[in-house]
C-alpha cells in the first residue's frame, strides 16, 4: 500500500492494482456511501469492498452492485520524484 500525503487527515484508500498494465494509482474515500462503513480494497477480484453490507465498487469509486447510493469521492493520486504518494481532492469529486 501506498503512503500518502495530505492537508487534511481524511480516511482514504490508496490502489495500485498490479491487473492494470499502466500501474495507475488509484485514491477513493474509505467510507461507504451506504452508512460510512469503512471499504477496503480486494485485490484478487479487483473491487472496493464494504463489509457492512456487501457493496462493492470498481476500483474508479463507480457503485458494482449492493445498497450503496452513490459513488465513491475520488481522489487524485500521483508519484512523486522521490517515490511518495501525493493525493489531492478530484476536482469532479467524485467516479
Amino acid at each position: 500500500m501506498c503512503a500518502a500525503r495530505l492537508a487534511r487527515p481524511q480516511p482514504l484508500l490508496p490502489i495500485l492494482d498490479d491487473e492494470d498494465p499502466q500501474r495507475r494509482l488509484r485514491a477513493c474515500e474509505a467510507r461507504c456511501t451506504h452508512e460510512g462503513c469503512t471499504v477496503q480494497y480486494v485485490p484478487g477480484e479487483s473491487v472496493v469492498w464494504c463489509a457492512c453490507h456487501n457493496g462493492r465498487f470498481d476500483l474508479d469509486g463507480r457503485v458494482l452492485s449492493g445498497p450503496p447510493p452513490r459513488p465513491l469521492a475520488r481522489w487524485v493520486a500521483q508519484r512523486d520524484p522521490d517515490g511518495s504518494v501525493s493525493v489531492a481532492k478530484s476536482p469532479e469529486g467524485s467516479a
